[in-house]
């Protein structure tokens, strides 16, 4: 939940985030989307650096390392400085600890999975995978309503001052919560599995072996799920954009028809 809820967060924000860390000129979205794709880019790489410590050292240890990366990732976001206090070394904290959330949350997420699926039960693992995917789409929309919470109670000047900082301060302390409740829950036995095993070949290295057939298959697979994935970014990151230019026109517009229609007073 806590993945999806910062993904969704730092795009809904886009046009605040554009105006604090980049000046707000033209080109300041382009160079907002530009650091989320780049941070989008470091979760494969968590991912695999995540997983392969994951088959040894235990799901629970991994899960635990790579959860307070993301709460002090996401709690430093909301402190870092703006631009205008402290130039561009704002927008460069900004681009690091995106890089940093999302190499933690590639971790994190294919961790979740892998762990409910070794440490369930066989009657009860796909519900539990199931959920657990589940829940990642209300931590979506967890930080769309706490976005449209705070972009309807704070003025534009109150959000740009100290406004933005409220979202990812609660996600922060959403994160520190679920990695508390993850301490109290025991592994999944997988570190003491491959004690055993031993094996020595790596996942990507067996994935060349297991035959052209299985290979397409997995490729195919992963293909799809990018597919899946490409609309559902572009969604979220058009929306807020969209809606925050059809304000700006609208508001606009009602100020040049008031100028056109107002009376004209005798001299």
């Amino acid at each position: 939940m806590v993945e999806w809820y910062d993904f969704t967060l730092y795009l809904y924000l886009t046009p605040v985030i554009s105006r604090v860390f980049f000046g707000g000129a033209k080109s300041s979205v382009l160079e907002t989307l530009a650091v989320f794709a780049v941070s989008y880019i470091m979760r494969p790489v968590g991912a695999t650096v995540f997983g392969h410590y994951g088959d040894r050292i235990g799901r629970r240890n991994v899960l635990l390392i790579s959860m307070s990366i993301m709460t002090v990732a996401m709690l430093l976001t909301g402190l870092l400085p703006t631009r205008a206090s402290a130039g561009l070394i704002a927008p460069a904290l900004l681009f690091l600890l995106r890089c940093v959330m999302g190499f933690s949350v590639g971790g994190e997420y294919s961790g979740v999975l892998v762990y409910l699926v070794e440490s369930s039960g066989a009657r009860h693992r796909g519900l539990l995978v199931s959920l657990a995917a589940g829940a990642s789409e209300v931590g979506a929309l967890l930080a769309a309503g706490i976005c449209a919470l705070v972009t309807t109670v704070l003025t534009t000047g109150q959000l740009d001052s100290w406004g933005w900082r409220i979202p990812f301060l609660f996600g922060a302390v959403l994160a520190g919560t679920t990695l508390l409740r993850t301490r109290s829950r025991s592994d999944s036995g997988s570190a003491a599995a491959w004690s055993v095993i031993r094996c020595s070949v790596s996942p990507i290295t067996y994935s060349g072996r297991m035959g052209v057939p299985n290979s397409v298959v997995a490729t195919r697979a992963t293909s799809f799920r990018c597919s899946t994935a490409s609309p559902s970014v572009v969604m979220v990151a058009e929306v807020p954009m969209h809606c925050t230019s059809v304000a700006a026109h609208a508001s606009r517009s009602r100020r040049t028809s008031s100028a056109t229609s107002a009376p004209c007073l005798p001299r």
